[in-house]
């Protein structure tokens, strides 16, 4: 294994120690997050109204800010995964309308 790669894993771990620490959630919960919800870093950015590049830093590693992370949180909980579809969906439908027209 070379030497990049193993620096990369050392701080991937301190980051998502640091985010357990102050109750953000980790690298792999965002992974784990993306599994449940069937959905591709894409979809999560569109959803979220962030970058796709973002979404990628979070899963290197990059810390989130509260914000972010209660938006994650948010895609988790089922209840409220299923309103910010909803929602999602009709601004995709009303976007739609409106190149149409």
């Amino acid at each position: 294994e070379d030497k990049a790669a193993v620096y990369a894993g050392m701080w991937l771990k301190m980051y998502d120690e640091y985010k357990k620490k102050v109750g953000l959630l980790t690298s792999g919960e965002i992974k784990d997050l993306l599994k449940k919800r069937n959905i591709s870093q894409r979809q999560l950015s569109k959803l979220l109204s962030i970058g796709e590049k973002d979404i990628t830093r979070y899963i290197n590693g990059a810390i989130q800010s509260r914000i972010i992370d209660k938006m994650l949180r948010l895609v988790m909980d089922d209840e409220a995964y299923s309103r910010i579809n909803i929602l999602f969906l009709n601004n995709e439908i009303k976007q739609k309308r409106t190149l149409l027209k």
